[in-house]
């Protein structure tokens, strides 16, 4: 199925985030943005460029998220972030915010880290 390979690689990179391995995290969300692109998975896609987004920053990751959004809006997506949250599962967002506690799903991994291999 041409989708199941980028649905795996957008999980690891939740589970690569979790583990605070950003670089390796961006590396599997373009891959599983490009292959949702293939596979005519249009929100996936955004998604995942979304998190991408987030991750790398400023100007770059400014653009993706803005191209994510632009594309969300267009399929008139009413809540942006809760959509990108629930097809990309984890917290990416505490890469950026250290000092945030981790949710359930990193003690998760951490307990079966070979489920997880990235």
């Amino acid at each position: 199925m041409p989708w199941s390979d980028p649905l795996a690689q957008l999980t690891r990179a939740s589970v690569a985030a979790l583990r605070s391995d950003t670089r390796g995290a961006v590396r599997l969300l373009a891959s599983a943005e490009t292959g949702f692109e293939a596979a005519d998975e249009g929100l996936y896609a955004a998604a995942a460029r979304a998190r991408r987004g987030e991750l790398l920053g400023r100007p770059e990751g400014e653009r993706l998220r803005a191209e994510a959004g632009t594309w969300m809006s267009k399929e008139r997506i009413a809540n942006p972030t809760r959509i990108r949250m629930l097809l990309s599962p984890g917290e990416m967002e505490r890469l950026l915010k250290p000092g945030r506690a981790p949710i359930a799903a990193s003690a998760f991994a951490r307990r079966s880290p070979e489920m997880f291999r990235v």
